[in-house]
């Protein structure tokens, strides 16, 4: 729980006698109040190998490897995954200098994205892996294209196709669907 005045700006500097609970309409004693900066966090890195980024990969891998160095406390705890042609998990959770070592180890593939798989693995991840009380977050470096899916339609699309009637969401994926439809018309 947080508190916030009437803008919706953080209360700090509360103390448990700021507080009053009941329940049931009994007084409960108040164990701790806890400041969020310190309650230990777990954070999921995911960083993109596929071949979208491979002209800036090292900038990348460098730069993730710094932020948990600089960022994590020793408290917390950093897992890796890779956004590869499915999610693949480089590093279970661990300190911030063994994941910070680990992304040092990730190679950049020529492969496609699958993005979102990605941040549905490392979430799930955190929720099965981090114990109550620890703030869990999802950070990306990625250019946010997700090309597996749009890899796995077209191909879907070459073999289900009638007629010019499939549409996927998303622009760049209509362009491509409409790009591969021109090519197989031609053949």
């Amino acid at each position: 729980m947080s508190v916030t005045d009437a803008q919706g700006n953080p209360v700090l500097g509360l103390k448990q006698t700021d507080f009053r609970i009941e329940e049931d309409g009994r007084p409960q004693e108040i164990a701790q109040v806890g400041d969020p900066e310190h309650v230990p966090l777990d954070i999921a890195l995911l960083i993109d190998v596929s071949a979208s980024v491979v002209a800036r990969f090292d900038f990348e891998q460098q730069a993730a490897a710094e932020f948990l160095k600089q960022v994590l406390k020793p408290e917390d705890r950093a897992t890796v995954f890779a956004i590869d042609q499915s999610p693949r998990m480089i590093q279970p959770l661990t300190t911030a200098t063994a994941a910070a070592q680990s992304v040092m180890t990730v190679k950049a593939q020529r492969g496609y994205t699958a993005f979102f798989d990605s941040v549905l693995a490392a979430a799930k991840y955190l929720d099965q892996s981090s114990p109550t009380g620890r703030r869990r977050i999802v950070v990306v470096i990625s250019d946010g294209d997700d090309t597996a899916r749009i890899r796995a339609t077209l191909q879907s699309a070459r073999y289900s196709r009638s007629g010019n009637d499939l549409r996927l969401v998303g622009v760049d994926a209509q362009n491509q669907l409409n790009q591969k439809g021109v090519q197989e018309t031609q053949q």
